[in-house]
């Protein structure tokens, strides 16, 4: 009886290249977004605040994640109204800078300005820094959204590398499929431009499964063992493909 020798095809190297270069882009460009949303944009702020101080050479302050915008506008509001902001400034604490009768509470997307006559705080005011919060906050929802899509590209790879199609003395097997016992396979024929189709006995009518060379890297060898197997004609008018 006659026992072949298995056959074992991957994908093509082109298949699991695009792969890995899909999921090397989707992971850099999460990797960008979400450091400008939690740390690029911030400390750029940081570096811009310096400067309009006139300090261009102080290390830029750290910023609070507690000044926010909605929290200062509350501060200006009353600010305006002339009623007292010492209990307000309290939850602040010090300012991140002080700088003449002005002190400055930096925040992520801007900075809150109070002016004091002596210790007691009597004007606020809101400015937004060149990236804002809102800014920030669509870096760091596109970061999450393509981390998501980063993991959905990371399966795909595993699938792709994992992928196998095998030709034994069993029959034909492709990875996630029945296996095609040797007396099922009536004909193989082309499908599509490099594609082959193998023709098997069906009910009520034969049904196929079609292999191509993108998918299946050593397409040829198992049409040439099926063909030598089943002795079945060339698919591809007799010319041999290497």
């Amino acid at each position: 009886r006659y026992v072949m020798q298995p056959i074992v095809s991957g994908s093509s190297i082109e298949r699991i290249v695009r792969a890995v270069v899909v999921l090397a882009l989707v992971d850099v460009f999460t990797i960008l977004f979400l450091w400008d949303g939690h740390v690029g944009y911030p400390r750029a702020n940081a570096r811009d605040f310096a400067r309009l101080l006139g300090e261009p050479e102080m290390p830029p302050p750290d910023s609070r994640p507690d000044v926010t915008r909605s929290r200062a506008t509350s501060l200006v509001d009353l600010a305006e109204r002339k009623a007292n902001l010492d209990e307000a400034l309290k939850l602040l604490g010090m300012p991140t800078y002080r700088k003449g009768s002005d002190g400055y509470y930096l925040g992520p997307g801007g900075w809150l300005t109070v002016s004091f006559a002596g210790n007691r705080p009597v004007n606020a005011a809101w400015t937004d820094a060149k990236h804002t919060e809102a800014d920030q906050l669509w870096q760091r929802r596109l970061g999450y959204a393509l981390l998501a899509v980063g993991v959905a590209a990371m399966f795909h790879v595993v699938r792709v590398a994992s992928t196998r199609v095998e030709l034994s003395d069993a029959g034909l097997k492709l990875a996630g499929k029945p296996l095609i016992p040797w007396n099922a396979i009536i004909e193989v024929k082309p499908c599509g431009r490099d594609g082959i189709e193998v023709v098997c006995i069906g009910q009520p009518t034969p049904t196929g499964v079609r292999l191509d060379p993108y998918v299946c890297r050593q397409l040829t060898e198992i049409v040439n063992a099926i063909r030598a197997r089943k002795n079945l004609p060339d698919p591809w008018n007799n010319v041999l493909r290497t």
